[in-house]
């Protein structure tokens, strides 16, 4: 892997860190749903100070550059996070549904007035 991606790699992972650390201290963001970013940050770390472990992986898998098999690993988990998200969402805007048409029937009651 070469000198400029490992650093780069170094570089990202630390500012994520530092970015993720700065909103949990505003009380923009929780603990439980910074750790994800926390251990991805933390992953990419490990490969770039270690890069034997993503150069063997990607020799395992057939993928010619160990780069491309960690871009590769950052895509699948960041699209992995998005479907998790969007799961949420979409129950959340179904339980605000119901709790809006609920909040309408108490409001005007069966009567309707």
């Amino acid at each position: 892997m070469a000198t400029t991606l490992r650093i780069l790699l170094i570089v990202s992972a630390l500012m994520v860190t530092a970015f993720v650390a700065r909103r949990i201290r505003k009380g923009q963001f929780s603990v439980g749903d910074s750790l994800f970013w926390l251990i991805l940050s933390f992953s990419i770390l490990l490969s770039a100070i270690f890069p034997g472990v993503p150069i063997a992986l990607s020799q395992m898998l057939g993928i010619t550059s160990p780069s491309n098999f960690v871009f590769l690993v950052v895509i699948a988990l960041l699209l992995i996070r998005e479907f998790t998200l969007q799961m949420s969402l979409s129950q959340l805007r179904s339980k605000l549904t119901t709790l809006v048409q609920e909040m309408a029937l108490d409001e005007h009651g069966p009567e309707g007035r």
